[in-house]
């Protein structure tokens, strides 16, 4: 019986450490999202490139996070072309999962974080579920499940590396026949932080 308590403490202590280290994990995960970014540097044309900028939303629970995700072009900086909001949080087998959501329409920064929450719209089959890799996190959504019409694709693959000064993001469209239509198929957008 005494061994027996044991192990049950035991096994209690690994899940409590588990857990401890994955919010840990997403702690850092969301300081890495935060900030602003630009691919510039990827670009011949320094002219007109995409500024990414992300700020937290909801700041204070330590199992879920909320970030408000913008992106503009450099010569016109406060005419956001794609607004997102990421909801980070924990599987219960500790597996980070970012779900993407949106506003019922583009909006400041100040009334997105003064709507309820239940007024968002959550991208069904989106969500990207990360894993941390040395100093990085891999993501990626899963499957074909993120559904998309977008220029005659069925559905979208969308793909992440996060390390503290860089975003690394590739999208790609495909159709019902898994063929590409849309995306980059050679490189990434890589995002460095500003």
């Amino acid at each position: 019986m005494y061994r027996l308590l044991i192990f049950a403490f035991l096994l209690f202590a690994c899940s409590k450490t588990e857990k401890n280290s994955a919010r840990l994990e997403l702690e850092v995960l969301t300081n890495f999202m935060k900030g602003s970014f630009s691919n510039k540097d990827q670009l011949a044309d320094k002219y007109s490139y995409t500024i990414l900028s992300t700020k937290e939303l909801w700041p204070g629970s330590e199992s879920e996070k909320w970030l408000l995700e913008n992106q503009s072009l450099s010569i016109n900086p406060d005419d956001i072309f794609r607004q997102r909001i990421y909801h980070i949080k924990l599987t219960d087998d500790n597996i980070i999962q970012v779900d993407i959501l949106a506003a019922p329409a583009k909006a400041s920064f100040e009334t997105i974080k003064e709507m309820n929450k239940d007024s968002l719209i959550i991208r069904s089959g989106c969500s990207i579920f990360f894993r941390k890799e040395k100093d990085e996190f891999i993501g990626a959504t899963f499957g074909d499940q993120c559904e998309t019409s977008y220029q005659n694709a069925s559905h979208v693959v969308e793909q992440f590396k996060i390390s503290k000064n860089q975003f690394i993001n590739w999208v790609s469209g495909y159709n019902d026949a898994g063929d590409q239509v849309w995306g980059a198929e050679e490189q990434a957008l890589i995002f460095k932080r500003l």
